[in-house]
Parts: C-alpha cells; structure tokens; sequence
C-alpha cells in the first residue's frame, strides 16, 4: 500500500475546542490560522455524508465506539476530495469520553486504485472463465463464465478434478508438462480444447497461476481461461483452405498424368479383346474384360468430371435415376459383398434428372462407402436408398444405413474439408466435403438428418426448368 501523508484532529467536549493539525487545514485547503468549529468542520463534508459523519461522533461519545469510513468533503476552494477518517476517545469521565481524536488522510488516490481493481475483478468476471483449486488440482471455485462456457453447476464441478473437462485432444505428456511447470512455482500458458457438459468442444487460452503462502510453497492454483474457439476455427479454416488450395493445383497435374495411362489401358483391352475372339474363347474373355472397360470408363468420367469442377464448366444430360442407382449398386456390388453388407433400392424409380451423372453417382458412392465403413465391425449391416418425389421442382434421395447416427459433437464438423472420424482406416476428410461441393454445384444439397433412428443422409436434387450452369468449385 502506497504511504499517504496524515493530519490529525482532536475534540474536547468540555471546551467544545476542535484542533486540526497543518496536513487537515492543507486537506481542507484553508489558511494555516484558520480555526475550525464543530459545525463548520461538518459542513466541509457534501451533503449526502454529513448526517453520518455527526451520528459517528456523537455515537463515540456516548458509547466510546470508534470510527474507520471513508467519505467525501468539498474544500473550501470547492474542490471534491476523498478522505479516510478515524476516530477514538482518548480521555474518560465517570467511563464517559470527554475527548476524542483520530487522523485524516486524502485516500482519493488509493480509490481509485480500489476501483481499478474492481472494474478490473468485474472485466474479468465477465470476459473470462475463472477458477481456483488445490494442491492436487481438485477445484475449490469457479465463477459464472465459467459455468456458463462449459453447462455445468458449482455442485457438478467442486471438488471435481479438471479431468472431467478432459477433451482427449491433449495427449498425456502434454499435461504432465503442464504440471511439471505449476509444481515448479512457475506460471503455465496455452491454449486447451476443453468439453463441455453436453459434449460440445471449446478451445480456452488458458493460464494458471500457482498462489504461494509466506513461506513459498504452493497452496492453490488461479485459473483465468479466454474463449478462443473463433479464433481457432478460423485457423482451421485457413490451414483447409491452404490445404484445398495445394490439393487443387496438384490435381491439375495428377489428372493429365492419369488420363494417359488410362488411354493406354483401353486400347490394350480393345486388342485383347481381338486376341479373345481369334482364339475363339469370346464367351471367357468378355465378361471379364466389359467389367475392366466399364470400370476404366467410371475412372475416365470421375476424372472428368473433377475436371470439370475444378474448372467450373462440365456436362449435364437427362438421366434415369434408376439406370444411374443400378450402375452404383454394380461399382460397389464387390465392397458390399466382402463386408456381407445388404444393399436395397426402393422409391420413385421412374424418375429423370437433367443434370450430371457422373456427381450424383460420385456422391451416392461415397455415402455407401462410408455407411459400409461405418458399420463393417456390426452385426447388423444393411443399406437403404430410397427415392422420393417431393414436388415440381425436388427429388429426395436418402440413404440410410443400420448405423446410429453420427455423435452430436461431430455433427457441425462432418462436411467441414479435411475433417474425418476415420484416420485409423484411411479417412482423408474429403468425401463429404467434396459431395456437398458436387451438389451444390448442381444447384442441391447434401445435408445430415439428425431425426433419422438410423444413420442419414438426404441428398436434395433440382429437377431441370431451363440451363442449368455450374457453379464454379472455387
């Protein structure tokens, strides 16, 4: 605390002599031959602290009880300052006292630095997440934002260790190096993906501070967390973009460096196919090789038509929605096979679409191939495709497969680039996102839907009613 110049005062009530030292009157800002009276020196006091200023002496003389308040005086130069004031009998008659006395002190300046602190402790409780804890981590406080952030209660979370909040984003040498740094008496800062009550994630800059006793050690630890979760999704955003961005100036190339071998291989099963018929054994060749033809022409359309994205120009035609769903059904025919996953097809068949094939087929195949990975460590392994007329304008097709549904958790992230629940077998974060691309670029939709009891997804497609141009990919 800063050292503040005192002036002191006394009252006698016999002589009714008030005294005030220089460093009062210099207070007061009046002369050093001014000599104050009882109700003048009163009057210096503003309005509002006047009556409790005349109850505090007069309760000290007639029960001896002393004073500690703090109150505003206007000087005699019209100046508003702040004051702290004590008062204490000092001379008894018959246990009464007869004089009183105390110091005086501009405390204007230690206010302020009162009130700092205090707007300071109101900022941060309403900015910022804070708790305090034991030696052992187990939490002793938390405040409203706190609470608030992650949904839980004070019961829920006192003496809770932080691991209830554990994401399992953060290995665990990362936490011991936390607390390696704390038990060492140092300040700990860094950002934490922490989870919520109902399972949601919010990324926390957050730093810990460990409270020392008089003697040095640790008695607990302060917490102060900022919400950073913004600022970090758009971090991600920007590393996917810069993601896509390499990926899509690689393909450019990748595409040319594919597109020829590809030519190659089809003009050799077009000879082997001569050889096939020269040595009359048409009937066992063929078959084998129409299915490497057909499947040399879904490469040749896939790349196309990623072509095409890419350069945001492409191919529509009229199409069978069920000769387009059979040609589906028979590139994933071996998949479901191996994985004994039943594949049905129900619905408005007889639909036509006027749009591009290639995508509709390239989405409907991702959805299958997900729902088969989804779903191979299950007993129960099925797939349904279902298409349903809506109105003038919209054909619904949804395929929902013996999956529970996604974790709600994940549920914003799922079509978000390069995001995927299947690094373990592969998953590359690009199949939704690139399906929801392809629809839209199709002037449609690809969407979740939650109020499935099984695993959904709903693919809005637009029936033809004029030119219907792409939407660049970019």
């Amino acid at each position: 605390m800063k050292n503040f110049a005192k002036g002191s005062w006394s009252l006698d009530i016999r002589s009714g002599e008030l005294f005030w030292d220089v460093i009062t009157k210099k207070i007061h800002e009046v002369p050093l031959d001014f000599q104050p009276r009882l109700e003048e020196s009163v009057s210096f006091y503003r309005e509002d602290f006047r009556e409790k200023v005349s109850q505090e002496v007069k309760t000290l003389f007639e029960t001896g009880k002393g004073w500690d308040s703090v109150y505003c005086l206007i000087t005699a130069k019209g100046n508003q300052v702040w004051v702290r004031s004590f008062g204490f009998a000092v001379e008894f008659e018959n246990e009464k006292p007869v004089k009183i006395a105390g110091s005086f002190y501009d405390c204007s300046e230690e206010l302020v630095d009162i009130f700092q602190q205090k707007n300071l402790s109101q900022f941060l409780n309403t900015t910022a997440g804070i708790s305090h804890s034991d030696y052992d981590g187990k939490i002793k406080q938390v405040n409203p934002t706190f609470l608030k952030w992650l949904g839980y209660t004070e019961a829920d979370l006192i003496g809770q260790s932080h691991r209830i909040l554990n994401s399992g984003h953060h290995s665990k040498e990362f936490f011991t190096g936390l607390w390696q740094t704390i038990l060492s008496g140092n300040a700990w800062h860094g950002d934490i993906l922490n989870k919520a009550k109902d399972g949601s994630l919010l990324w926390l800059e957050t730093h810990i501070q460990p409270i020392l006793d008089l003697d040095g050690n640790i008695i607990e630890f302060l917490s102060i967390r900022f919400d950073v979760t913004e600022k970090k999704m758009k971090e991600e955003k920007d590393r996917q973009m810069y993601s896509l961005l390499t990926i899509g100036e690689n393909a450019v190339s990748i595409l040319h460096e594919v597109m020829n071998p590809l030519t190659i291989i089809s003009a050799k099963l077009e000879l082997l196919k001569r050889e096939a018929r020269r040595i009359d054994q048409t009937n066992l060749f063929d078959h084998h090789i129409m299915g490497m033809e057909n499947n040399v022409k879904r490469i040749s359309q896939i790349f196309q038509d990623m072509r095409g994205m890419l350069h945001g120009e492409g191919q529509f035609s009229q199409l069978s929605i069920k000769d387009m769903l059979e040609k589906v059904k028979g590139f994933s025919l071996m998949k479901l096979l191996k994985n004994k996953t039943q594949l049905s097809i129900s619905g408005e068949l007889g639909l036509q679409y006027f749009g591009n094939e290639g995508y509709v087929s390239q989405i409907i195949l991702n959805l299958i191939n997900n729902a088969i990975e989804a779903n191979k460590n299950n007993d129960d392994k099925w797939i349904e495709i279902s298409v349903i007329d809506m109105d003038e304008s919209e054909i619904l097709i949804s395929v929902i497969d013996s999956g529970h549904g996604i974790p709600e958790c994940s549920r914003s992230k799922i079509f978000e680039p390069l995001y995927t629940t299947k690094k373990k077998s592969g998953g590359t974060g690009l199949g939704l996102s690139l399906s929801k691309q392809l629809a839209q670029t199709m002037n449609g939709e690809l969407i979740y839907n939650s109020n499935s009891e099984h695993t959904r997804f709903d693919l809005i497609l637009k029936k033809y009613a004029g030119n219907i141009k792409y939407k660049s990919a970019s």
